[in-house]
């Protein structure tokens, strides 16, 4: 009864909320939302009923309960007095328990007590898993709205059909996994960056402050690659002439590099493990843990005994092609894989069509004249990179590579809009006449 009731509190909830921010666009856009909506419900019950009765209860999210419901129960004798500690869990310390927590003072024992929060809350893993795959979509459609006010009308029904409907984002962030976590985070980063754009530079800084915050607790890594990405963003903002050619000022080039670097060095200090300078060695840990753990769809990319950047990004290329298109179609073993593999399928064969339609000169150039595609093509170039490398099977995969799916979607949807006439000139300098023809 107390998974019927939570459900329903949930769903009653997150419903009430998606209807607030939805209100006021175009019915067809609702619908996008509602449809998202829905699936991302089913999706997180499939999830948890997959991992409890297909994979024998083994999993991450299962873990996360698992450890939660701990934490949960002895919060319950005195939660006043130990809320400090349950705080210096989600922050990464080391508070003092009576039992072990995996993952203690980093962002895995942070999911033990994001889980134990939602037990206190719901008292129900399916309710909890619910909620939190609910407010990871609602994470997404704060992408989508953020996108949606820097773009044109015409682009709108293909911006959300990226960013809400991608199979394997609404299955792999429908739950209690950091992937899921993350995508709430990004929303407020889109937010915030979205109300900079439009001069809202105190609420802009809020919305970023959030979405830095809740990113570097449960998925740090992210970060790096999307900051270097948003300062190609701002920086194609101010190249691009008339919205269509690029004009490279090298002295505006420089700034915008040095400013790029410092932030990275930045992220490095807050987060000393995804630093620049212990980047390779973080990737060779990645691919030791998973080589030890061999299975069915276990690949490898890249060489565990290098533990130098340089080393590791010999592989490059390999580990971006995993990243985009894998698995492939033979190689899926199980309805899920099945999916990922006819999802990846899909989207190169519109990378395909594209570079068959405009050549790549032309592909190439459609991108660099938009400020919103370069955004998309830096992201998904540096995430997927560093993601195929390190991760070692198709099904961590396609969890991992998650939080750049809807942008890799998003390039090649909108590289070959065509039926749109120009945008206006301010919105010219976030999409720019590539998206519309």
């Amino acid at each position: 009864m107390g998974d019927i009731l939570g459900s329903l509190f949930a769903l009653l909830a997150t419903g009430a909320m998606t209807g607030l921010v939805q209100r006021g666009l175009p019915g067809a856009q609702r619908q996008l939302i509602w449809i998202g909506f829905v699936m991302h419900a089913v999706a997180a019950f499939a999830q948890l009923w997959l991992i409890l009765t297909v994979y024998g209860g083994v999993g991450d999210t299962l873990s996360f309960f698992r450890e939660g419901d701990l934490l949960a129960r002895w919060l319950e004798r005195d939660l006043i007095g130990r809320f400090p500690d349950l705080l210096s869990l989600l922050f990464h310390g080391y508070p003092r328990l009576p039992f072990l927590i995996q993952g203690i003072g980093q962002s895995t024992g942070a999911m033990s007590g994001l889980g134990s929060i939602l037990l206190l809350l719901l008292d129900s893993r399916w309710a909890g898993n619910l909620l939190i795959g609910q407010l990871a979509f609602l994470g997404q459609v704060q992408i989508f709205l953020s996108l949606r006010r820097l773009t044109p009308p015409q682009v709108h029904l293909r911006l959300g059909l990226a960013i809400l409907l991608l199979p394997s984002v609404v299955f792999w962030s429908a739950g209690l996994t950091k992937e899921g976590v993350a995508l709430i985070g990004l929303g407020a980063l889109f937010q915030g960056i979205s109300r900079f754009f439009e001069g809202e530079r105190r609420m802009g800084a809020v919305f970023l402050a959030l979405g830095v915050l809740i990113i570097g607790l449960f998925k740090a890594y992210i970060l790096f690659p999307w900051v270097i990405a948003l300062g190609v963003w701002i920086y194609w903002r101010r190249a691009v002439s008339g919205g269509r050619t690029v004009q490279i000022r090298p002295a505006r080039l420089i700034l915008a590099a040095a400013i790029g670097w410092a932030g990275i060095v930045l992220l490095g200090e807050l987060f000393p493990k995804f630093a620049i300078d212990n980047l390779g060695e973080q990737m060779a840990q990645q691919q030791v843990y998973g080589r030890a753990v061999q299975g069915g769809s276990s690949y490898s990319v890249g060489d565990p005994t290098q533990r130098g950047l340089l080393g590791q990004l010999a592989f490059a290329p390999l580990g971006l092609v995993a990243s985009l298109f894998r698995p492939f179609l033979f190689e899926a073993r199980s309805l899920v894989q099945l999916v990922n593999a006819l999802e990846t399928a899909l989207l190169m064969f519109l990378l395909g069509a594209g570079l068959y339609r405009h050549g790549w000169r032309g592909f190439i150039g459609r991108i660099f004249r938009s400020p919103l595609l370069m955004f998309c093509l830096t992201f998904v170039l540096l995430f997927g990179t560093a993601v195929g490398i390190s991760t070692t099977n198709l099904g961590t995969l396609s969890r991992y590579r998650l939080p750049m799916m809807p942008f890799y979607a998003l390039l090649l949807l909108l590289l070959d809009f065509r039926d749109a006439p120009a945008p206006s000139p301010i919105r010219s300098r976030a999409l720019g006449p590539a998206e519309a023809g």
